[in-house]
């Protein structure tokens, strides 16, 4: 009997080490998965920050496609101290076309904005054109001033029928260009 005593206490010993072990182990094992999920969250969110280099990357070669397209654009929208030219180049463009003009008339300038660390004012300089012609030669003209290199905007058109020729229209355009001047001390 004594034997059988000693194999059951030996039987309970190993079961109660293997359940004490168990619990311990349990923890273990528990913290182990955990870390392991942990690891698999992480590993994921890193390879979101390689997206985010990547699309980083992309905004800062647009941001500098944008800066090189502006700076190669500078000179576009404004013409420098005066209209003269303006008036010049839309004066030859009509020659070019045949086109009869009535008149130009320059209305008072209006400042848009001043840049005081630049010295400079921007100015909206309105005009007013007529002439007397068929539309064909109306669209040439405007795709002639719109390919100057300088911004020109359309205010208004008028365009009536020209009485006996109903060819040739009475046009009246206002127009307004942008001027860069430097301020003066």
């Amino acid at each position: 009997m004594e034997r059988r005593t000693g194999n059951i206490i030996l039987l309970v010993f190993f079961i109660g080490i293997f359940c004490v072990s168990g619990y311990f182990l349990h923890s273990k094992i528990k913290k182990v998965r955990k870390i392991r999920e942990d690891i698999k969250k992480i590993k994921k969110e890193l390879a979101g920050f390689g997206n985010y280099r990547e699309k980083l990357k992309s905004l800062e070669d647009e941001v500098s496609c944008w800066k090189d397209r502006v700076e190669g654009e500078k000179e576009y929208l404004f013409w420098k101290d005066d209209i003269s030219l303006f008036v010049k180049e839309i004066t030859k463009i009509a020659k070019i076309l045949s086109i009869e003009f009535f008149s130009i008339d320059s209305h008072p300038s209006k400042k848009i904005t001043a840049f005081s660390n630049l010295g400079i004012n921007i100015m909206r300089m309105p005009l007013s054109i007529s002439m007397r012609e068929n539309f064909s030669k109306l669209v040439k003209f405007l795709k002639r001033v719109e390919n100057l290199g300088k911004f020109v905007k359309i205010e208004r058109i008028e365009i009536e029928s020209g009485g006996e020729n109903i060819y040739h229209h009475r046009i009246k355009l206002m127009v307004s260009v942008f001027v860069l001047k430097k301020k003066e001390e």
